[in-house]
Parts: C-alpha cells; structure tokens; sequence
C-alpha cells in the first residue's frame, strides 16, 4: 500500500526554544576569565561601599585557624554587627603589634 501525504499532512516540528542566559562576549570564556571577571565585580563593589574615604579591597586570607578561633570571630562580628573583616580591621587599628610581636 501507498500512502500519499501532503504538505499539510506532514508534522512540522517546532523550534527549539534557547534557554538560559547567552554568554556576555561572542566567544566562550575560560574558568579563568570567569573568576577574573568575578573578582573585578567584587573590587568595583568594594570600591563603591568605601568609608571615609578609604579603598577597600577583597583579599582572600589563605589562613589555617581553629575551628574554635573561627566560630568566636563570626560570633564577635555578629555581636558587634560587623562582617568579619571589620573585625579585623579593627583588631588591627586597636592593638600595638609591635608590643605584642618583635619586629625585626
């Protein structure tokens, strides 16, 4: 047997629709441009947020502290409303590390 189909027949399949947010230039970027573009954000945001006048800067710490240490620093900042940065800017401002460290 022979079937004859028309054009009108036949099932057009519909487009498939792009999900998701196209990539920012034309070209794919790196892991590495990401995080780079990650951090510029970061230091434009810290920039805007500045007190008196005074730059700050996203740095990240590669520290090895207690766990003890940790927790009492996030619950001081919280005690005191600050972020744990500005509780260590202001342990810093605070103390004489020089009394407390010989420098040489």
């Amino acid at each position: 047997m022979m079937t004859n189909t028309t054009s009108s027949e036949q099932q057009i399949e519909p487009q498939k629709k792009r999900r998701g947010r196209p990539p920012l230039p034309d070209s794919m970027s790196r892991n590495s441009e990401r995080t780079k573009s990650y951090r510029d954000r970061l230091n434009a945001k810290a920039a805007r947020e500045s007190k008196d006048g005074v730059l700050n800067e996203v740095v990240q710490l590669n520290a090895v502290v207690l766990g003890q240490t940790r927790e009492q620093l996030k619950m001081c900042a919280k005690q005191n409303n600050m972020t744990i940065g500005e509780l260590l800017n202001h342990l810093v401002e605070k103390s004489d590390l020089t009394a407390i460290f010989e420098v040489k």
